[in-house]
């Protein structure tokens, strides 16, 4: 496998056949204290170099002042340069980083991150095989509004590639894979608590002084209160009696027990759909007569337990392009078996 260094991400190609793997978001994110999509950068050069043809690593911040969100499609000048002049409006802000990859101080920047966002997607396009399969690899947080997934499977509701055949590969990974998961799960349970300590809980007193759902706001108060009714479900409480004079103790113990209670699997959408790269996602597969399919990897698994990681992807791989007959992989399908 070669790596080839570009303007905002590494390249990776392989002379086989098989899938390019694509990781937008496998960088720091320019926060004071928290790092997203954890681990995947690896996840996604380890794939290429085990099943892939082609990998596209992204070596830019995320957000931020100075970043650029590859899963996003760019808003146009104007936008972003309104955006950087309300940029200490972080309601405004955290609305327009939802559908946009970047805002801007001048024409100049504009363009130039607008160069760097449309080459990422050009290799992609350009140097993929015939009809390619697209996996593009993300990363979730080992935290409550996610559980019980340990990895979640995305189509954008089956419009990058049949749903009702992903969602059988989902089921008979899981299958294949329930005991690996349940010997994790003492480690899971330690990593969650540990980087909710050190991240979420530093993160959230960070910017608000203190962990309270009164002191919270924007997504950080909507994350949070998705945590507290996902472990109401878990646990058969009320979630609005457990909203109540939450404080890091209260939340602490909460996630263990959750964890406790929970039967980590693989999911489809479960939080996750792909619908925010749609932009992108869908002009290339227009272009090249491919299909696509978005994991949402756990960060536990990538960074303690990465041959994990790997294996439950290969294994929804497998399983989807066995099912769809997808002649590119006829060389990966029997290697596997």
């Amino acid at each position: 496998m070669r790596a080839y260094y570009k303007e905002g991400f590494v390249l990776l190609k392989n002379s086989q056949v098989g899938p390019v793997f694509i990781a937008p978001h496998s960088t720091t994110t320019l926060s004071p204290v928290m790092r997203g999509d954890a681990g995947c950068e690896f996840i996604a050069a380890m794939l290429t170099k085990r099943m892939g043809s082609l990998g596209i690593i992204c070596t830019v911040p995320r957000a931020g002042r100075y970043g650029v969100d590859f899963f996003r499609k760019p808003a146009d000048m104007d936008e972003a340069l309104e955006m950087f002049k309300a940029a200490n409006n972080y309601k405004k802000r955290v609305l327009f980083e939802k559908k946009y990859a970047f805002y801007s101080q001048d024409q100049e920047e504009y363009l130039e991150k607008v160069n760097v966002h449309n080459h990422f997607w050009m290799a992609a396009e350009t140097l993929a095989p015939k009809m390619p399969l697209y996996v593009i690899i993300h990363a979730q947080a080992m935290r409550l509004k996610n559980f019980p997934s340990i990895l979640d499977v995305c189509t954008n509701d089956g419009k990058w590639f049949n749903e009702s055949v992903v969602k059988e590969a989902v089921e008979k990974a899981n299958k294949k894979n329930a005991e690996r998961l349940a010997r994790v799960k003492n480690h899971m349970k330690a990593y969650a608590v540990s980087w909710a300590g050190n991240w979420l809980r530093r993160s959230i007193g960070y910017r608000f002084k203190k962990f309270s759902l009164n002191a919270m706001q924007g997504t950080y108060r909507n994350d949070v209160k998705r945590d507290i009714s996902n472990a109401a479900r878990i646990l058969g409480r009320n979630a609005a009696e457990m909203e109540k004079s939450l404080n890091w103790a209260k939340y602490e113990k909460m996630l263990e027990e959750s964890i406790e209670a929970t039967q980590f699997r693989i999911t489809y959408q479960k939080s996750f759909t792909g619908k925010r790269g749609d932009g992108n996602v869908k002009k290339m597969l227009e272009k090249t007569g491919g299909s696509a399919i978005m994991f949402e990897t756990s960060a536990f698994l990538n960074e303690m337990y990465p041959k994990t990681s790997m294996k439950l992807i290969q294994d929804v791989i497998y399983y989807a392009s066995q099912k769809a007959r997808w002649s590119n992989f006829e060389k990966f399908i029997g290697e596997a078996k």
